[in-house]
């Protein structure tokens, strides 16, 4: 149902709320935090998947995130449209469907036929810190230190932080054998966006973001998406109501060391 429909269910039931307007709320229980600095909010995920008992439902999208300017969302995790098994639902619930981060092409938790769940993440959040110029959350999953050969298994680890002029998303790849903490780990980023945001690759590491919406941004401004390594755009689609699949865009940065830092700011006027 419409938020609408949810605040006014809860005035009927003596239920009241404060909007939130700044800063960061967390929810360890249900293991999402949220951040707001002006008009950008973050939502992250970084609880289990579940209940533990019955995971069926669960995605592989363990630290993704989710981010959105005034009333527009910019980057989404790509949701779902439909269940029963198939190639299609599988790739739904797989970690690259997610704004999140795959490495060693395997998904965080595995995730298999249509209601599947067999060796999982568990995630935690480390940190959650703010000054007067920034929020800042830190959190991160065990879900390859599971999966593969010792060389391949570690912890994901993923800090977000939001400022007066950027998103700065760091990521690192701790490995569980100190023995091979030099060797590079095949790590994937990706990033999913709403279909009314436009994507124009300016160069191998900076993508500019147009907000194709002339109804919830006003005076809007473009963004840029900075990496340390190479940009690759994807053609996908989002899939915000169960049957309905609608073309967008998205990027995947693989990653030529353990840590990777992303940074998403304003295009300045000058």
């Amino acid at each position: 149902p419409p938020v609408e429909h949810i605040f006014s269910f809860a005035k009927r039931l003596g239920i009241t709320h404060q909007p939130i307007e700044q800063g960061i709320t967390t929810f360890e229980q249900s293991g999402y935090s949220r951040l707001q600095k002006d008009d950008r909010i973050i939502l992250l995920d970084h609880g289990n998947v579940g209940p533990d008992y019955l995971p069926g439902h669960a995605h592989a999208d363990t630290l993704s995130f989710e981010y959105s300017y005034k009333q527009q969302r910019i980057i989404v995790n790509s949701g779902t449209s439909m269940y029963g098994a198939g190639k299609e639902r599988l790739r739904q619930r797989q970690t690259p469907a997610h704004s999140t981060v795959e490495f060693n092409q395997q998904s965080s938790s595995e995730v298999w036929d249509g209601f599947r769940v067999a060796k999982r993440a568990y995630g935690r959040l480390i940190n959650a810190s703010s000054s007067n110029e920034s929020f800042s959350l830190k959190a991160s999953h065990n879900g390859y230190k599971q999966l593969g050969n010792q060389n391949e298994r570690g912890e994901h680890q993923r800090t977000l932080t939001l400022d007066e002029h950027a998103l700065i998303i760091e990521d690192i790849f701790k490995r569980s054998s100190k023995k091979v903490d030099k060797k590079t780990c095949e790590g994937t980023i990706y990033f999913h966006f709403h279909p009314e945001v436009k994507i124009e690759k300016l160069n191998p590491h900076l993508v500019k973001l147009v907000i194709d919406s002339d109804t919830r941004v006003s005076n809007q401004k473009s963004m840029l998406i900075k990496t340390e390594d190479m940009i690759k755009v994807k053609e996908g689609t989002w899939h915000p109501y169960f049957g309905m699949s609608i073309p967008n865009k998205s990027i995947a940065v693989k990653m030529s060391k353990n840590s990777h830092i992303t940074v998403i700011e304003f295009e300045s006027e000058n």
